[in-house]
């Protein structure tokens, strides 16, 4: 009752700010005054909000809604208020003019017909940024890249004053709500670069705010759309790839299916799915503050009442119907494969970019010319009377210039060099120009590579959403009369509150039971497991006890036809107080093997270190369910930029399905593999560049058709580098009955007695019927 009382003082005192808002409204001189107050401020505002490279047309935007609507003087006033002192550049000269002629064109076109569409100030706004910056790009000189990205100004400007409008209007609904939405993100993307302690940016706390409440008070659909829509504006200013699209949307997906559980359930499912998308991003410190933000975020959602929401707009869940499970499913897989398209697009459109045409040269002298020979004496004969002359000279220069980076008196002939009377002038201009070039080769060379890492990182998400909806899909199949047996037969070890017995998508048995009996059952867990066995008749593994919020609950999942039996070898280099290589196994939940070799290039901690976070982060992929392709496409921009070309590593990784014996082998840049079957030994050599190195990360992936006694052998280089290994091939051949432990050991024991003086290690696995 207290709660409730406390409750319900809040939500009255919410609605005494609301009442007194909207008596102002009724006092028609003090609305005007505060609205043209409030239309000023906001564009003076969104002047500072930065995307697409620093490209800022959102106060344009605003001005355009506002003068489409009556109200735009004050508005262009704010934002040239705003560009003059809140944005630096002489690109905001452009943007203040286009925002006049918004206003004149509207205060012109205001008795037309054309006064009544809403797609008027759109286009006006849009037509507006075009001719204006269409003067900076030819004066400028762009190529394909800034024309491509001055036509995405031109879209976004026409697209945000329609947004806008939507919210100055006096429509209802679904409709001013994104319009209200998308002036909350104009005007957290302008604040986005204010941190509190350098840390937390209270922007994207409240962007995660409006996520959450989007999510929780209309479902996951209209929360994710949200989260994509705020995070792709976030990460088109910060340049960082995908990440803000795939916390958010991915959080507010997964959270928004227990939006009816009640807001405790809501916030605890949102903070761990939005850890859990933050894995992306954890060797880059600018995403740490992420997880930061949205812890404060899930304390102010759980603090602040449901009537705030619902006055600001949010709401209109979806119906419910009967068949929740299965609808929310097919929902849940139609939402992931529209993302999933949605990003496969992304990723097509940076692909797609046209490259920029090989560098003319010959501006170069023409621009040299423009500052030396204007006021030579000479010009009229060098550049009228024997301008073939003077450009053959040039012409022929130019081959040696490019090979040498630089052009040098010697290149000219003696008659050209001998008559110039500002020849050094001359030739320090067209080394500057040539440098100018040069400089412009490289930003474009970094900026195409950049382009490449974010394609790549978006490729991956793709394939990644694209298997959770398929894995969506995929209805478990319940099974009530194997329920009933196996809840009469705990019930004789103990209670027994709840039991579930399942098949998963793949056909694989699952059982789940709770009650206060569980302790007794792990007791006796070998007895309780055989004879659970017998009873459903399907071999199982041992019973696994989970304690979480749910209570105490024992797991028991189907066992696979195969085991697969694992050995390792390890050998620091001679004098290194640690190993520069990193190896680890282990098997998911799924019924996988999984093997996992990194060796960093190099010795030492930082080859350690760079070993250990790229053999982490696979890791937690593929323990997450993803494959090792998808997930290697992910991480592989996380890998470049954490190494920017100087620190190198391996990856060799072998997923073997136990139920099937199936597998796959991914590497780049790793030591070749060794698979032995039926006595014969083959090698899997790898041809790629080891993670980290210029260009994409790319993988080889081999598939493993492994039988019984098969054999697969994982080292790294200092056991083998492919050359003068037919020991190894030697020994790997009679491994069908030799301990894998121990032949691990020995592999590299003979490598070290073989002169091998770098870092060691060696994986072995036997796969063996169960």
């Amino acid at each position: 009752m207290d709660k409730q009382q406390a409750r319900g003082r809040a939500m009255a005192g919410w609605g005494r700010w609301i009442g007194w808002a909207r008596s102002l409204r009724e006092k028609k001189r003090v609305y005007l005054v505060l609205s043209a107050a409030a239309r000023f401020a906001l564009a003076a505002v969104f002047a500072r909000a930065r995307m697409l490279g620093g490209a800022s047309p959102f106060a344009v935007a605003f001005a355009a809604a506002c003068s489409g609507a009556g109200g735009g003087f004050a508005a262009v006033i704010g934002a040239f208020f705003g560009y003059l002192f809140l944005a630096d550049g002489m690109q905001m000269l452009q943007y203040s003019a286009a925002a006049l002629l918004c206003v004149t064109a509207a205060h012109v076109l205001r008795d037309s017909r054309l006064a009544k569409s809403a797609y008027l100030m759109p286009a006006c706004a849009g037509g507006a940024v075009f001719l204006t910056g269409v003067v900076f790009l030819i004066a400028g000189g762009a190529g394909a890249g800034e024309v491509s990205l001055f036509l995405c100004q031109v879209v976004l400007c026409t697209g945000l004053t329609y947004f806008y409008g939507l919210a100055l209007s006096g429509v209802g609904g679904a409709r001013r709500l994104v319009g209200r939405l998308a002036v909350a993100g104009t005007l957290l993307l302008a604040f986005c670069d204010w941190t509190v302690a350098g840390v937390i940016a209270p922007a994207r706390v409240a962007a995660v705010l409006l996520v959450m409440a989007m999510a929780y008070s209309a479902g996951f659909g209209r929360g994710a759309a949200l989260g994509v829509g705020l995070g792709v504006m976030l990460d088109a200013s910060y340049g960082s790839g995908a990440f803000f699209a795939c916390t958010y949307g991915f959080s507010a997906m997964v959270a928004g299916v227990f939006n009816r559980g009640g807001r405790t359930l809501f916030v605890c499912v949102y903070a761990v799915a939005n850890a859990t998308a933050s894995l992306l991003g954890l060797l880059d410190a600018r995403y740490l503050p992420g997880l930061y933000e949205s812890f404060v975020a899930s304390v102010l959602f759980a603090l602040i009442p449901d009537g705030v929401w619902l006055s600001l707009g949010f709401g209109g869940e979806e119906s419910v119907p009967a068949d929740y499970g299965q609808r929310a499913r097919q929902l849940i897989h139609r939402k992931a494969g529209e993302l999933s398209s949605a990003l496969y697009e992304m990723y097509l459109a940076l692909t797609c970019v046209p490259r920029r045409g090989e560098e003319d040269y010959t501006l170069v002298f023409d621009r040299a010319a423009d500052r030396v020979c204007a006021r030579c004496v000479l010009r009229h004969v060098c550049w009228e009377k024997e301008y073939i002359t003077t450009r053959s000279v040039l012409n022929d220069v130019t081959g040696p210039m490019v090979r040498r980076g630089r052009a040098a008196a010697e290149d000219f002939p003696i008659h050209f060099s001998a008559r110039c009377v500002k020849f050094p002038e001359f030739l320090l201009a067209v080394n500057e120009g040539l440098q100018t070039i040069r400089g412009r080769q490289q930003l474009n060379g970094r900026m195409e590579e950049n382009r490449a890492l974010i394609a790549q990182q978006y490729a991956g998400l793709t394939s990644v959403l694209r298997r959770l909806g398929a894995g969506i899909d995929q209805s478990p199949e319940f099974l009530p009369q194997l329920e009933k047996r196996v809840r009469r037969y705990a019930g004789a070890f103990g209670d027994v509150g709840a039991c579930s017995v399942w098949r998963d998508g793949g056909g694989r048995l699952h059982l789940e039971i709770t009650g206060g009996g569980v302790d007794a059952m792990m007791r006796q867990k070998r007895g309780f497991t055989a004879g659970l066995e017998a009873l459903v008749e399907t071999a199982l593994l041992p019973p696994e006890q989970v304690c979480d919020q749910r209570g105490a609950r024992l797991l028991l999942r189907e066992k696979p036809p195969f085991q697969a039996a694992i050995g390792m070898g390890l050998r620091r280099k001679p004098g290194s107080a640690v190993s520069g290589d990193a190896a680890t196994y282990f098997f998911t939940e799924e019924g996988r093997a999984c093997l996992i070799l990194s060796d960093g290039m190099g010795t030492g901690p930082m080859a350690a270190a760079e070993a250990r976070a790229a053999m982490g982060m696979l890791e937690r992929f593929l323990r997450a369910g993803i494959g090792a392709e998808e997930a290697v496409r992910i991480i592989g921009p996380a890998l470049k930029i954490r190494s920017d070309g100087e620190s190198l590593v391996t990856l060799d990784v072998a997923v073997i399905d136990l139920f099937t014996g199936q597998g796959q082998l991914l590497k780049i840049g790793a030591a070749p593999a060794y698979i032995q079957s039926g006595g014969q030994v083959r090698t899997v050599a790898c041809h790629t560049l080891p993670a980290g190195a210029p260009g994409a990360c790319r993988a080889e992936l081999t598939p493993l058709p492994l039988k019984e006694r098969d054999v697969l052998a994982l080292v790294s280089d200092g056991v083998s580098d492919g050359q003068d290994d037919a020991w190894l091939r030697d020994m790997l051949a009679g491994a069908q009955l030799v301990d894998v432990k121990a032949l691990a050991a020995d592999l590299v024991l003979e490598a070290a007695r073989r002169g091998g003086q770098d870092d060691m290690t060696c994986l072995v696995l036997r796969l063996e019927k169960s």
